[in-house]
């Protein structure tokens, strides 16, 4: 019997040691702040492809323009990567960082059409 009690025991320390409820080291952003980095990311993205950006004759340094990006949330480049590196490590994570991600670019899209309906509405008399 007093092995029964060990066994259960034991059982019972395997299955806590292998759940994954390991707090996020210091050294990576977490998970609220790396949204919000990779939104803005995919908008920065978003404005290097828009045709009219395109078509001037300047030339944008798309690293500047991603440096520019993570200096407004003061992180450096090797912090997000390493960030990045940590929660695909876990992709039920990492998907849920992205839905989240595709989440808020969804609403700002939304916003921005709304917006976009008002200034073209034809005025009726």
């Amino acid at each position: 019997m007093k092995y029964v009690g060990y066994f259960l025991m034991g059982l019972i320390l395997f299955f806590f040691g292998c759940s994954n409820n390991n707090p996020v080291p210091k050294d990576i952003i977490p998970e609220d702040s790396l949204i919000r980095i990779i939104v803005d990311m995919h908008l920065a993205d978003a404005i290097l492809i828009e045709p009219s950006v395109q078509q001037k004759q300047m030339v944008i340094n798309k690293s500047k323009f991603y440096n520019a990006v993570l200096n407004k949330h003061a992180v450096t480049k090797d912090k997000f990567q390493e960030s990045l590196n940590y929660y695909s490590d876990n992709l039920e994570k990492f998907d849920s960082i992205y839905e989240r991600v595709i989440e808020e670019l969804t609403v700002i899209q939304g916003t921005l059409i709304a917006t976009d309906s008002l200034k073209t509405k034809p005025v009726h008399k």
